[in-house]
């Protein structure tokens, strides 16, 4: 697995990219649903509950107004890339005097 984080102006970009078995053409139009498993050899092994893009896809971009990218090659493997704002507190907040918002 391969993690970077950039900066990129007001924004940052994190990327995930993985040289595993990739998401099938199939299996793509559910992948932000929650509890979908990909069907796959691995899935015995890797257990789990299927929530783990779900709960990124609802907090990157339904609470922090980000945007998620990705692409997958079968076989190969897959990357996501998470984009949100550099500086996230909203109007209305403030810094603390102790400089914590």
């Amino acid at each position: 697995m391969n993690l970077s984080v950039k900066e990129l102006g007001e924004q940052v970009e994190i990327a995930v990219a993985d040289t595993g078995i990739g998401i099938p053409e199939r299996a793509r139009a559910d992948l932000f649903q929650p509890f979908e498993r990909l069907e796959s050899r691995l899935k015995v092994k890797a257990g789990g509950t299927g929530l783990g893009l779900y709960l990124t896809k609802k907090m990157a971009v339904d609470l922090l107004a980000g945007q998620i990218d990705w692409s997958s090659k079968e076989g190969v493997g897959s990357t996501f890339v998470l984009r949100l704002a550099r500086d996230l507190r909203s109007d209305s907040q403030e810094p603390r005097s102790d400089g914590e918002y």
